[in-house]
């Protein structure tokens, strides 16, 4: 018969309703791996929770004990998943020397616990206990350098919602760097698997220098006896009989796709035809990213591309998933807010809802209340945002990777020129201006480009800048002219 479990795992499991996954041990240790995800914050959906008995606790020098705790967290790949050590008992010094060697865990003692669990049961107090002995940036869900999952993501559900609900439908994600795709697919994956789907397979097509690469990294996940003799000719019979001849199809996950559609070019597309083929006879699904190149593909009534998947443009967050990502961590770090509406409204005019910057002003945020020791924002702290030089070339750099030369001169011209709304009339002009010259076809182009990036919104015939602060840092921080000059030159602009 097993033993009961700890009290306070039994708490979290049936009075906070947070699902316990997995019991096991380790160097002698019992530990849980807890779905903690619905916090909102940097605890996943496989938090380890692990339980130090009394009998170790009094029989183990402190730091033998801190040692053996160490040892396994790391054996176990728990060091990244923020653990919560649970003591039976409590022990000062143990705890001190847990902060000092093992500084990303939580720890709870008996009295912490009997705090938690006090009636009436309230989610907060657990919270304000853990978030109390860890720097808020160490819980904090933001992240402005790579793709989130889980706890961590916020929004998109109306995309969520279609591509889980259609189930035989091919998507292509299509969105400008930064804008939360490969988040997007991740949470996919995560939400497929949930749902009871095993065959779900995600690659980062960045990696692949070739057709081959791609059809042996999709045998290995698949089946790696498979691996070595993998061909070409081979891999559609592979893909009927891994999907059991279509009644359980494989699932394809293919983050920046445009790399394999490089390499798949001067092949005439010879791979994407059997991807395109799987996906008629049911073997397989497809849903990949990507922008400028993909959308091309599925525009060209000569690629495999064409009716094969359906767009889907990802733009900017809506205002309620922008208050959403901002409050719900907040508050949950025990973060309260001076003059709320002002601040969200702030935040969200600013960036109009881009995730990553959003999520930047969050970042900002979070690492001054750590600096000076607060819980509590307004809007007046906005200002460390806008004064951060890093934000400054994060919002730069994140415009010029997403844009090519005639983009870039219409958003420096149209700024330089200070106009609020413009027709692409207007842009013809002030481009003309500065001897600069473009079809009207291409102009049009380019104003369709920067609607798909997030640059502009259209009303009417009439496009303004989408993103506020933007338009601000470009006239602040930047020669507009030199700019400009540079992506005449860069991009043959010049009359002839």
């Amino acid at each position: 018969m097993p033993r009961p479990l700890p009290e306070f795992v039994r708490f979290l499991n049936e009075e906070l309703k947070c699902a316990l996954l997995l019991r096991g041990d380790a160097f002698d240790f019992e530990y849980f791996i807890m779905d903690l995800s619905g916090w909102k914050l940097r605890f996943s959906d496989r938090t380890p929770v692990v339980w130090i008995e009394a009998r170790r606790l009094e029989a183990t020098p402190t730091d033998e004990l801190v040692a053996a705790v160490q040892a396994m967290l790391h054996n176990q790949y728990y060091t990244q998943r923020l653990p919560i050590l649970l003591l039976e008992g409590r022990s000062p010094p143990l705890r001190d020397a847990l902060r000092l060697r093992l500084p990303y865990c939580a720890l709870l003692d008996e009295d912490d616990v009997r705090q938690a669990m006090a009636k009436p049961v309230s989610e907060r107090r657990l919270l304000e206990t853990l978030c109390s002995q860890l720097p808020l940036a160490s819980l904090s869900p933001y992240e402005i350098s790579s793709p989130v999952a889980g706890s961590r993501f916020f929004g998109r559900e109306y995309e969520l919602r279609t591509i889980l609900g259609h189930h035989e439908t091919n998507y292509a994600l299509v969105g400008v760097r930064r804008i939360g795709k490969s988040s997007l697919l991740l949470e996919l994956k995560r939400r497929f698997e949930a749902m009871g789907h095993q065959a779900v397979y995600f690659f980062d097509c960045t990696d692949f220098g070739s057709a081959e690469d791609y059809i042996r990294a999709v045998a290995t996940e698949v089946d790696v006896r498979e691996r070595q003799r993998m061909s070409l000719q081979q891999f559609p019979n592979f893909l009927r009989v891994k999907s059991h001849k279509g009644r359980s199809p494989l699932v394809f996950l293919l983050d920046e796709v445009e790399r394999l559609i490089e390499v798949d070019r001067p092949a005439r597309m010879a791979l994407f035809d059997v991807l395109r083929a799987s996906a008629i006879k049911g073997f397989c699904r497809y849903i990949m990213t990507g922008y400028r190149l993909l959308i091309d593909e599925t525009l060209n009534a000569n690629s495999p591309l064409f009716n094969f998947v359906t767009r889907q443009p990802l733009g900017n967050l809506t205002r309620d998933d922008t208050e959403r990502l901002i409050v719900v961590p907040m508050e949950n770090l025990g973060v309260s807010f001076e003059r709320r509406s002002e601040l969200l409204g702030q935040i969200y005019r600013q960036t109009a809802g881009h995730p990553n910057y959003v999520q930047f002003y969050c970042h900002s945020l979070v690492q001054l209340m750590d600096r000076e020791n607060r819980r509590r924002i307004g809007p007046q702290d906005l200002a460390v945002v806008h004064t951060d030089p890093e934000f400054e070339r994060y919002v730069f750099r994140t415009f010029t990777a997403n844009t090519n030369d005639l983009e870039k001169a219409v958003v420096y011209a149209m700024v330089l020129d200070g106009e609020e709304a413009f027709t692409t009339r207007d842009v013809d002009v002030a481009l003309k201006k500065r001897r600069a010259f473009a079809t009207s076809v291409q102009i049009d182009q380019a104003c369709d480009k920067l609607l798909t990036a997030c640059v502009l919104d259209k009303q009417g015939q009439s496009f303004s800048f989408a993103i506020p602060i933007l338009n601000q840092l470009l006239k602040d921080h930047y020669d507009l002219d030199y700019l400009f000059g540079k992506a005449r030159e860069d991009g043959k602009l010049a009359a002839r």
